[in-house]
């Protein structure tokens, strides 16, 4: 896993002010020594030259530590001051993940349950959900994120993806490739590094803050949108990351899953993944980010099932109404 550079921002400051004391008497003997023997001393002692330029070389140090835990603290106290404004939005997305599953469940309990309506619904529903959750990770990155869900399909045994929503902004323009690459069957579970390892390793989520220098990545997206030079191999993002062919650097990816547990120890049951990335590196803070993303993800899990049942339902009534139908139109 990439270390993200807000972590290491923070151990820098967390490593001043573990010991602010001894950092201020330090800072304040030096600063009082160097302020008498520049205005005072030289009259009284004749100090050789090496000796004076060494003590400007330690101020000059001492100084930029200062301006280096400053200007730290500043960072630090942008990001994560960001964070107190996002709880609106989370409790948003998971009041509108409460009401769609209670509306799930109040059309299916009903004898003449009008399915086409439960999915028009859901969709609508989803797709503000996921714009919540890229506007989300917007405040906190202070950049344009994007956000989306795939779930899986099997065909002929092979387990795919397509994408089921994005965010408002990214959906207009990947609506059509979105539709493209589903019917062509051109994503693989197999062929993405980030779904395949959460399925086989049971991880709680993958996070990436740099792709570009993330070993073994495989993704269906490198090949499709892949530039003439980046067939020289992957070291040849690192040396010319402009050569990147993906809009995104950084991504979270988190499973929309009923894992086993200590109530439903049988249970392993993956729907889809739930996804955010970003255009720049190191977007992301590994301690925080991830729960964010994986309470959503968890709250999602239900409402998905429910309706793929429904769906499933549907279709194969629909099959029954269809033979019907010729077997009817047969015998006029």
């Amino acid at each position: 896993m990439i270390e993200p550079s807000s972590s290491l921002l923070k151990r820098i400051h967390d490593f001043f002010r573990r010991s602010p004391t001894m950092y201020a008497i330090v800072l304040w003997v030096f600063v009082t020594y160097w302020t008498l023997e520049s205005f005072f001393l030289p009259y009284v002692v004749h100090k050789p030259e090496y000796f004076v330029e060494l003590e400007r070389f330690i101020f000059i140090v001492l100084f930029i530590l200062m301006f280096v835990n400053f200007s730290i603290s500043h960072v630090l106290k942008h990001k994560y001051s960001s964070y107190h404004k996002i709880f609106d939005q989370v409790h948003t997305i998971i009041h509108e993940i409460r009401d769609l599953q209670s509306f799930i469940n109040s059309e299916l309990s009903k004898s003449n349950s009008n399915f086409e309506n439960i999915d028009s619904i859901f969709r609508i529903r989803i797709d503000l959900i996921s714009t919540h959750f890229a506007q989300i990770f917007s405040t906190i990155t202070g950049c344009r994120m994007r956000s989306c869900i795939k779930l899986i399909e099997i065909v002929d045994g092979i387990p795919y993806l397509y994408t089921y929503t994005r965010d408002n902004d990214s959906k207009i323009q990947n609506l059509e490739n979105d539709r493209h690459r589903r019917d062509l069957k051109t994503d693989s579970m197999e062929k993405n590094s980030d779904f395949i390892d959460i399925a086989r390793k049971k991880i709680r989520w993958f996070f990436c803050n740099d792709l570009t220098k993330r070993d073994n990545y495989i993704s269906t997206s490198l090949r499709i949108f892949q530039k003439p030079e980046g067939r020289m191999g992957k070291i040849w993002y690192r040396i010319n990351p402009s050569v990147w062919p993906l809009e995104y650097r950084s991504s979270i990816v988190w499973p929309i899953r009923q894992a086993a547990s200590p109530l439903q120890p049988n249970i392993d049951d993956l729907r889809g993944f739930l996804c955010v990335d970003g255009p720049s590196r190191n977007l992301f803070t590994s301690d925080i980010d991830p729960h964010i993303g994986a309470i959503v993800a968890d709250a999602l899990y239900h409402p998905f099932r429910e309706w793929s049942e429904a769906m499933r339902v549907y279709e194969a009534h629909t099959k029954i109404q269809r033979k019907s139908r010729r077997v009817t139109e047969k015998k006029v």
